[in-house]
């Protein structure tokens, strides 16, 4: 997906799907809990389906060190899943870095080769965060969008946190270089309630930051944001948020 932003004789072109891909690739640490409610009916097709009754609530404990989830991360459910031939799962977990379930008397059953097939990559692991999300961006898209999201979004509600690492992050035409995490820069407090996910960032540092435009490109030193407070729906696509402080350093443009 790609937006443009247009003044009055310049514009760049911004690629949403590159930015969140790129910004979970940085991501060194987190913590993260989240729940939310599913809809009562089935979920896929075929060997896949799973039954849902009526008051089935997901909750997840995610826990991720150098961009890959730990060990004891897990997602669960209240009531257990209908899945094939009489069986039933209450959740998935990951252990010894493979994703697990226990399907009735089948325990420990190694889920992430599938999970990585699914998205075109390989082995019986999990990868790094920002393998699963460049893959995701890269996939094909397919013809059948007919399936209905089985999550129930205004029960949503999660909070967290994550340190991001140092490195590029990347959305079409602009990009910044991120450092100064040694200091304690570019940490993120997250709270997901219903449609709404607010970011809160006491200080945003990058060493660098680049701009190509249709009128040339811009190119700085340093640069700092204090107090960022963002709230997100990405279901309408509406941002509004607030900035303390901005400060650039060494600003230059070729035409």
């Amino acid at each position: 997906t790609e937006a443009s932003n247009t003044g009055s004789d310049a514009s760049t072109n911004v690629d949403m799907d590159e930015f969140v891909s790129s910004l979970v690739g940085r991501v060194d640490n987190a913590k993260f809990t989240a729940q939310v409610g599913l809809k009562e009916g089935k979920i896929l097709d075929g060997m896949s389906s799973m039954g849902v009754d009526e008051g089935t609530v997901l909750n997840a404990h995610l826990n991720v060190e150098n961009n890959r989830i730990q060990n004891g991360s897990n997602v669960t459910a209240n009531k257990a899943l209908d899945s094939f031939a009489f069986t039933s799962v209450d959740g998935v977990y990951v252990k010894d870095n493979q994703l697990r379930g226990d399907v009735n008397l089948w325990k420990d059953l190694n889920l992430s080769e599938s999970i990585n097939s699914g998205l075109g990559l390989s082995g019986n692991e999990l990868h790094t965060l920002g393998a699963y999300a460049n893959a995701a961006t890269n996939a094909p898209e397919k013809n059948d969008s007919s399936m209905e999201n089985p999550l129930i979004m205004s029960t949503l509600k999660g909070q967290g946190n994550a340190s991001l690492s140092n490195g590029v992050i990347s959305a079409g035409d602009a990009s910044a270089t991120l450092d100064g995490q040694s200091n304690g820069h570019n940490q993120i407090s997250v709270d997901i309630l219903g449609q709404q996910i607010s970011l809160l960032c006491a200080q945003l540092f990058a060493s660098s930051l680049q701009v190509n435009t249709s009128k040339g490109n811009v190119k700085t030193g340093a640069a700092s944001v204090d107090n960022t407070e963002l709230t997100v729906n990405p279901q309408d696509g509406l941002a509004q948020g607030s900035i303390g402080n901005v400060t650039i350093s060494d600003i230059s443009m070729k035409n």
